[in-house]
């Protein structure tokens, strides 16, 4: 009787065991524990700011909280693993956003607090793993991103999943096309010791740089910026307009300036490439190790090879006058005045 026992319970034991293994199985696959984001953080990388992962609905706005790193790191870095909740799946788009923190100014060496928002946009999660496994940027870059995928759902007539997918493909590859390397691409810390402005990660480290460099020569803050260029970008090529209109922001002084006036020419490229010159002979340009060279950034002037569908005339009949807003700044359609959002993604040229 006693062995009998005992394998009676041996039993309930073994049962138990599998069991509870079987539901913590059950339970890791269903919090996809196994997904870590992380990259850094760049305006300058920002210390001590906060990143919040999102699921995102069709209007390309967050939706479910997926993962939070409450401070990055002095160097700019963070980290965070995601949980997906019921209804999320991989292959959903995700919006990851910083915001607070303090930051060294690239073109001023000026030690700033944070009060802007910046942001990063992908077509799926799954991403993470297969295409930013060595780290997400996140920054004015990617910011304009975001703010171009606002706009073009705002412009559009369907807002469903596949509208916000080929919105934000749309966007990245517009961006790549114009820049040559993908924005989304982690940069370096550029005041690190081991920091080589040859990598693919330096190079994004000094076009940054150079973005910062811009907003110091046109007298405008990252957000200002971030509304001017993704507002140039919808007519399909950066020439300092939308479609027919002009591109109006407010300065650091409170001025309103249109854009293509604050360039001085109709290519917001040419004068990037001036300010990425500027910064690389400024005082704050970071020292290089011997045998070290700053890249050389060759910009497509205006490429056209990109269609989102709307004319000029659509985008007269929508345009809302850009300002500093910031990025979420979208463009009203009229009711009389339908445009069709992109349907098709379009290719990159790289």
């Amino acid at each position: 009787m006693m062995l009998k026992s005992n394998q009676y319970l041996f039993c309930i034991a073994m049962g138990s065991i599998l069991s509870l293994g079987a539901c913590s199985e059950k339970a890791q696959e269903g919090s996809n524990s196994n997904i870590i984001v992380s990259g850094l953080a760049a305006l300058g990388p920002i210390a001590n700011a906060e990143v919040n992962c999102y699921s995102v609905d069709d209007e390309g706005k967050a939706d479910k909280l997926l993962g939070t790193d409450a401070a990055t790191s002095s160097d700019g870095t963070y980290s965070l693993p995601l949980v997906l909740p019921a209804g999320v799946e991989k292959t959903d788009p995700m919006l990851c956003k910083v915001s607070g923190g303090t930051y060294v100014d690239e073109a001023t060496g000026e030690a700033i607090t944070n009060s802007e928002e910046i942001a990063v946009m992908l077509s799926e999660i799954s991403m993470i793993t297969e295409d930013y496994s060595e780290g997400l940027g996140i920054s004015a870059l990617t910011s304009i991103q975001v703010e171009m995928v606002a706009k073009l759902l705002a412009a559009g007539e369907e807002t469903d999943s596949e509208a916000l997918k080929a919105a934000i493909e749309n966007a990245n590859n517009f961006l790549e096309a114009s820049i040559g390397f993908d924005p989304n691409l982690m940069p370096a810390n550029i005041y690190a010791e081991d920091f080589d402005p040859e990598s693919e990660a330096g190079k994004m480290a000094y076009f940054l740089a150079g973005l910062s460099q811009m907003t110091e020569d046109l007298n405008m803050d990252h957000e200002a910026l971030i509304a001017a260029f993704a507002g140039d970008a919808l007519d399909g090529s950066f020439d300092g307009k939308m479609g027919l209109e002009d591109i109006a922001f407010v300065n650091e002084d409170g001025q309103t300036v249109n854009f293509d006036d604050a360039l001085g020419s109709d290519n917001p490229m040419e004068k990037l490439s001036e300010s990425l010159v500027a910064f690389m002979e400024g005082d704050f340009a970071p020292e290089l190790d011997t045998g070290k060279e700053a890249p050389t950034f060759e910009f497509e002037d205006a490429p056209t090879v990109v269609d989102f569908g709307l004319s000029d005339e659509e985008l007269t009949a929508a345009k809302e006058e850009i300002d500093d807003a910031g990025i979420g700044t979208t463009i009203e359609v009229p009711s009389t005045t339908p445009i069709e959002a992109p349907s098709t993604i379009v290719e990159s040229v790289t």
